[in-house]
């Protein structure tokens, strides 16, 4: 999901596995700017008869800004003694070392943040196999990144340097340990599609 202004997102899943060999993998990730609001509340149940059941629960956040907020919690309730599960949940703002690599590069920090973003989500972009709906969800994504109210767009405007000459850029060097494999791929993919010729 994708939050922005004042909008808000409810969610709640139930998952019962009632019988033997059970799989379940529930992956919830969102973006969020503003003063957007999220809640996930997920609930999976494991009965005593389910055994050798698979059930995993992942969820993931992005906060764009500082009035944003997600909760997020997952649960696990098992009555079998002989399955594989498992929950987590992450949620937070994009890595600003992540960020520094990829304006190294000469990359603003708009389209730093929108790379990220979209690596954040291609896992489960990829996953659609209708490339009719892949196509529309790509266009909503990429409509949303591009009418969000980037905050630091706003900071060349005090700096006077950037008034009298608006096309300046400051390049600056990144240390290779910063080199993270979702990155590279990030960065590639963004020189291969997005920016060739």
């Amino acid at each position: 999901f994708f939050l922005k202004d004042i909008n808000a997102a409810d969610n709640k899943t139930y998952i019962r596995h009632l019988s033997e060999s059970c799989k379940s993998d529930q992956i919830y990730k969102g973006v969020l700017h503003g003063k957007s609001k999220a809640t996930y509340y997920s609930n999976t149940f494991v009965d005593k008869n389910a055994q050798k059941t698979e059930g995993y629960q992942l969820s993931k956040g992005i906060i764009l800004s500082d009035e944003a907020t997600f909760f997020s919690k997952p649960e696990l309730r098992i009555y079998a003694d002989d399955v594989k599960c498992s929950h987590g949940s992450t949620i937070g703002p994009i890595d600003e070392q992540l960020i520094y690599y990829i304006r190294s590069r000469g990359i603003s920090k708009k389209e730093a943040t929108k790379i990220l973003i979209k690596s954040f989500i291609n896992d489960n972009f990829e996953k659609i196999r209708k490339g009719s709906i892949q196509k529309k969800i790509g266009v909503y994504i990429e409509n949303y990144l591009n009418h969000i109210n980037w905050m630091f767009e706003n900071i060349k405007s005090k700096f006077p340097v950037f008034i009298k000459k608006p096309n300046l850029v400051f390049l600056d060097t990144a240390a290779s340990a910063l080199k993270v494999d979702d990155m590279i791929k990030a960065v590639n993919n963004c020189y291969s599609f997005e920016y060739s010729n």
